[in-house]
Formats: structure tokens, C-alpha cells, sequence
């Protein structure tokens, strides 16, 4: 009887690499769906951030600034301005989705967020 020499027969690398690819696409897109859902989250932070800019300035000034006199930290993903005229009673923000993130993302595109902290649309804002 012939001893046969160590390695892997063509069946068993077929085997493996079509296991590998399964687990591949379904990893793929759960991963992609993570990616999207973080960098909306990041953009959530900096709207918040702004918002705390917003208040501090009101408490200072008895009124809001417009969101451009802030130091607005844009992003490769967002960008963020004030919808309207900020007054001495209100403001919005807006978060607007820019490139792969706004095709990937458009059921959450803008994101808004205004003096009284409501959060629209509110299914893409985490509680």
C-alpha cells in the first residue's frame, strides 16, 4: 500500500473556500450596515456637541448664533449648518449625509436637531 503524503486534497480546498465564501457574504453586508450606523452615530456626537455650543452661547448672549460662528467640525461623511436664521429662542441643526454615506443612508438623510432637543427622523436617533 502506498503511504500517502501530507496535505489537503483539491475536494477539501473547494470545500473550504466555498465555506469561506459563504461566511463572507453573509458577514459582508451586516458589516457595512455597522459602518453606516457609525458614522451616523459620530455625526448624532457633533450635532450634540453643537447643540451644547448653542446653549452656552444663549446663556452667555440671551440669544443663539448662526451655526457657521461656531467652529462647525464637518466631516468626510457630513456636513452640518442652521436651517434658517438661528433667533434669540431657536435653532436647527442639520446634518446632511454626503457621499456613499447619503446613497447607504438615505432613510436617515438630514438629521436635524433643534433647541427644544427634538431629533428628526426619530428611528435613526439611539435612545
Amino acid at each position: 500500500m502506498p503511504v500517502l503524503a501530507g496535505g489537503f486534497t483539491l475536494i477539501e480546498l473547494v470545500i473550504v473556500v466555498a465555506i469561506v465564501g459563504i461566511l463572507a457574504t453573509i458577514a459582508y453586508p451586516s458589516y457595512q450596515q455597522y459602518i453606516v450606523q457609525s458614522r451616523r452615530a459620530e455625526a448624532q456626537s457633533y450635532m450634540m456637541e453643537l447643540a451644547l455650543r448653542q446653549e452656552k452661547l444663549r446663556a452667555a448672549n440671551n440669544t443663539y448664533a448662526p451655526t457657521a460662528s461656531l467652529t462647525v467640525i464637518n466631516t468626510s461623511y457630513y456636513t452640518f449648518t442652521a436651517s434658517g436664521t438661528p433667533t434669540a429662542d431657536s435653532y436647527t441643526i442639520v446634518g446632511t449625509a454626503q457621499g456613499g454615506q447619503a446613497t447607504k443612508d438615505s432613510a436617515c438623510n438630514p438629521l436635524t436637531l433643534d433647541q427644544s432637543g427634538a431629533k428628526a427622523p426619530t428611528t435613526c436617533w439611539k435612545r
